[in-house]
């Protein structure tokens, strides 16, 4: 049975956080949410899953759906040029053949589908988007049930990736070149953290890993 590697989309498979801050930043005023000192202080709307930081901010879910719909329209054109990091594009090449890629993530699927058009990303499989939902946990746990009997490995780059993923009963892997530094990673204990694309290759075979 092929092993399910599930992957985060932004900050995890492309550097597209200049992108979303600056979409991010442009309509907090609209929201009356205070602007954010630095990408760093907004960041931490990563620190647990992005919708759960705005509702805990006082936004209704109606609030929410609008602001999330105005960050996609001020960002989709940039957007699907954002680059993969590099050797995310090799990695995924090298180990789809065995191996499900799946992408879950909190844009929409339509606007990642774009990116992974335009970066050649053909080796994912599947993604799962907003629009089912904007739980990570209820994400992974409906690959679980579709795929029981497999190891799956949750791969993100934030902190709250690496909680909803312990949250759903799966190994995580954290990355360093995404959202959250090294030490915020490792402050909530992935089973693996990553600081270049090439160590990924550990979850998709058998390499013991140092």
């Amino acid at each position: 049975m092929k092993r399910v590697l599930i992957f985060d989309y932004d900050g995890t498979l492309v550097n597209s956080l200049f992108i979303v801050y600056k979409s991010y930043t442009s309509i907090t005023e609209k929201y009356g949410l205070a602007l954010p000192k630095s990408i760093g202080e907004f960041t931490l709307l990563y620190e647990n899953n992005f919708y759960k930081s705005l509702r805990q901010k006082g936004l209704s879910e109606r609030k929410i759906h609008s602001l999330i719909k105005d960050m996609r329209g001020s960002m989709a054109e940039e957007y699907a040029k954002q680059k993969p990091f590099p050797g995310i594009n090799s990695v995924l090449k090298r180990v789809h053949s065995e191996n499900l890629i799946i992408i879950i993530t909190s844009n929409t699927s339509s606007i990642v589908m774009k990116s992974i058009r335009h970066n050649k990303l053909s080796w994912i499989s599947k993604v799962i988007g907003a629009e089912q939902g904007t739980s990570k946990v209820d994400k992974i746990l409906s690959i679980k049930k579709k795929h029981k009997g497999a190891e799956i490995f949750y791969i993100g780059d934030t902190m709250g990736d690496i909680k909803e993923g312990k949250e759903a009963k799966v190994k995580t892997a954290a990355v360093t070149w995404g959202y959250h530094t090294r030490k915020q990673l490792l402050s909530v204990k992935p089973d693996y953290i990553f600081s270049k694309p090439s160590q990924i290759e550990v979850l998709a075979r058998d390499i013991i890993y140092k």
